[in-house]
């Protein structure tokens, strides 16, 4: 079976739902965030702060070129800028499947939210704002299911099932 990822705002649920997801499909789950960091050793905020956001997203590149060439039969959350790069939207479709996990801004705004980099500040609505609009066409765009995440993760993942025709 074909790998599953999981792509949104930060917030979004990606990671609950993808571990939902999961355990349901009887798949293996993996976080691209949580892999990049093990592999680096540092974490995203540690990243960002010493070595920056470029090099920050060349490991991302490197976590979801490695996922799509080894894993099989997961699902995989990704990072919320990971299909800001072309090449890892085109390594995610040749692997598997894209599910954008649509959530309302309100409630993406609502969720606490430490530790990620580009929404630290005192303006954090303002700062999700701009990441929000430049990355929802980018999501739309590369998405093979869009599924509303409004309710709980169970929910969220049992429409999932049934727009894979897994039901």
């Amino acid at each position: 079976m074909k790998n599953i990822f999981l792509v949104g705002m930060p917030g979004c649920g990606k990671s609950t739902v993808g571990a939902v997801l999961a355990q349901k499909l009887n798949m293996s789950f993996y976080d691209t965030d949580h892999l990049l960091e093990t592999d680096a050793k540092m974490t995203i905020p540690e990243i960002f702060k010493e070595c920056g956001e470029t090099f920050f997203r060349e490991r991302e590149r490197e976590t979801i070129k490695k996922v799509c060439t080894e894993f099989t039969n997961s699902v995989i959350a990704t990072g919320g800028g990971a299909v800001l790069k072309g090449e890892n939207v085109e390594r995610m479709k040749n692997s598997g499947k894209i599910i954008f996990i649509d959530t309302d801004f309100d409630i993406l705004v609502s969720r606490e939210l430490d530790g990620r980099p580009l929404l630290a500040g005192e303006d954090r609505k303002q700062a999700m704002k701009v990441l929000w609009e430049k990355r929802l066409p980018v999501y739309t765009g590369c998405a093979d299911y869009i599924v509303k995440n409004d309710f709980s993760p169970e929910e969220t993942v049992s429409k999932i099932v049934k727009e894979l025709g897994y039901e």
